[in-house]
């Protein structure tokens, strides 16, 4: 089995691309974006 090193950096900025392009289809919806906790 190899080892894979993953590069933070990279998987932060896709993972912020990702999250701007659904935050966006929300605001076109006509929704608000937010924050939501489960207790």
């Amino acid at each position: 089995m190899v080892a894979i090193t993953l590069d933070g950096k990279l998987t932060r900025d896709e993972i912020f691309v990702d999250l701007a392009e659904r935050v966006a289809a929300l605001t076109a919806a006509g929704r608000t974006p937010g924050l939501g906790t489960v207790l």
